[in-house]
């Protein structure tokens, strides 16, 4: 069947869409389409790959990374579209969609995006089918996988608890937020996505190396509370925030405060009083943890983490 030259020029400059911006291919069209649909800012996504790009294990071979940065660039979407739904829209019957995506396989329900429908629901459908579709390439899914949806299913409560605390803030308690609250950065399920490329593991690493994601977890999800401030209250008056919580606790902050914004001078200082102490805790803790894994090369590891802390100081307000 022949071609017309018009029609081959055609096929080539044809924009593409959203869905097709998420294949590794057209990546450097991922960004700039997703700032353009109103899905937060350059800076945000940016940020977001170089974090992806420097905590990626050094015993994952080089032949994988690229694709599988790419892959935790897309996790990281499918986050910030479940974070939306219960932040900006509050709406619990498209929390309950979309938080079944990650087993719409097992359950043996095959859903396509229509053409055109950019909800958060088709985007985090289409992102988690092209996630799920390069993890499986990688040489110990199979031993991961499970461990890996676990990871995903603990953010997606983290995100159930944060829509309960939005709902009804009253509910709002530091122990309940450390513990159910923290899960919402992707530091364990990135890291179980490296150890599906990293055949040279050691297994026996295995339940330090968790131990110690458990304080780093915290730790960045600390920083990410701390510098998210402005946006979380200001424009989703959201509660799903440590500083928030802490200062509705022990403040003297109210619940129609957080609502009428004024605290948010409040929640800042809190920020720069107690964030330190708890900083130092958490990675002083994973370091600990880590001082016997051989498997990669740990202080680049938590050089990284300490990076991503200065990358949200300079985009303070941005992200």
């Amino acid at each position: 069947m022949e071609t017309s030259v018009g029609g081959m020029i055609e096929e080539i400059i044809k924009p593409i869409d959203i869905f097709e911006a998420m294949k590794f291919e057209n990546r450097n069209e991922l960004f700039p389409m997703l700032v353009r649909n109103g899905l937060r800012t350059m800076t945000l996504w940016e940020a977001m790959k170089k974090a992806n790009e420097i905590t990626t294990l050094s015993c994952v071979p080089d032949r994988y990374r690229g694709k599988l940065i790419h892959a935790k660039n897309l996790t990281t979407l499918f986050t910030v579209l479940i974070d939306d739904v219960v932040d900006k829209y509050k709406d619990r019957k498209l929390l309950d969609k979309i938080s079944t995506v990650p087993h719409e396989e097992e359950l043996g329900v095959f859903l396509m995006c229509e053409k055109g429908e950019t909800s958060p629901l088709s985007l985090a459908r289409s992102a988690w089918n092209e996630i799920m579709a390069f993890l499986r390439t990688s040489p110990q899914f199979y031993q991961y996988r499970d461990l890996f949806l676990f990871d995903i299913g603990e953010l997606i409560q983290c995100q159930r608890y944060n829509y309960s605390i939005n709902i009804t803030p009253s509910l709002c308690n530091c122990e309940e937020y450390i513990a159910y609250g923290t899960h919402n950065f992707n530091v364990k399920p990135h890291m179980t996505m490296d150890l599906m490329f990293s055949p040279d593991f050691d297994d026996e690493e295995l339940s330090d190396f968790r131990a110690a994601l458990h304080h780093i977890q915290i730790a960045v999800q600390l920083v990410n509370d701390v510098y998210t401030i402005d946006r979380e209250i200001n424009e989703e008056v959201s509660f799903g925030n440590f500083a928030t919580i802490y200062t509705l606790e022990n403040d003297g902050v109210e619940i129609r405060d957080v609502y009428d914004g004024s605290a948010h001078k409040v929640v800042e200082s809190f920020a720069m009083k107690k964030f330190e102490k708890l900083w130092d805790r958490h990675i002083g803790q994973a370091r600990s943890l880590l001082k016997n894994v051989k498997s990669f090369d740990v202080d680049r590891f938590l050089s990284s983490v300490h990076k991503i802390r200065g990358m949200y100081e300079m985009s303070s307000g941005l992200m």
